[in-house]
């Protein structure tokens, strides 16, 4: 069974996420090196599972962790499917924030991924105990009607 078009739809370039120049960066680079760079890490299973079996504290991460989830990113869902799993297994410390964006989360939400991660690294960074604040994540909510061209606005927290 196919699943979904089997093409990608013929869609105006949203210019909010991506502007023509650097579409023509993009394209510039993929025509010049091909698409294997971009794309190694999922083609190296093999390796990735060495590199994995050899990992410090049988891979896992005592630190604190952020984890910046795509609500509608089914480029790498891990909202709802159980592909977040393992993460959470293995991250003692993992804080998860959920971003209503899709897989460019940082190009179509870039004040709500810089809010997150301004607001987690205030939370975690390596102070005493008395200078950090709790992690509480955001909401869509906390946003109001923010676009991604408010992105060059200063954001005070």
């Amino acid at each position: 069974m196919v699943r979904g078009l089997g093409y990608a739809p013929d869609a105006p370039l949203d210019t909010d996420v991506l502007t023509e120049a650097d579409l023509a960066v993009y394209a510039e680079g993929l025509e010049r090196n091909g698409f294997f760079g971009p794309d190694a890490f999922y083609m190296n299973h093999e390796a990735n599972e060495v590199f994995a079996n050899e990992a410090l504290n049988e891979g896992r991460l005592d630190m604190p962790v952020l984890f910046l989830a795509g609500r509608y990113d089914y480029v790498c869902e891990t909202v709802t499917s159980g592909a977040a799993g393992p993460m959470r297994e293995f991250c003692t410390q993992l804080d998860e924030v959920i971003i209503d964006s899709g897989h460019w989360m940082a190009q179509e939400r870039p004040i709500e991924v810089n809010q997150a991660l301004v607001r987690w690294l205030t939370t975690h960074a390596l102070l005493p105990a008395s200078a950090q604040t709790s992690f509480e994540p955001l909401t869509t909510s906390d946003f109001g009607s923010c676009k991604p061209s408010d992105a060059a606005q200063v954001i005070a927290l």
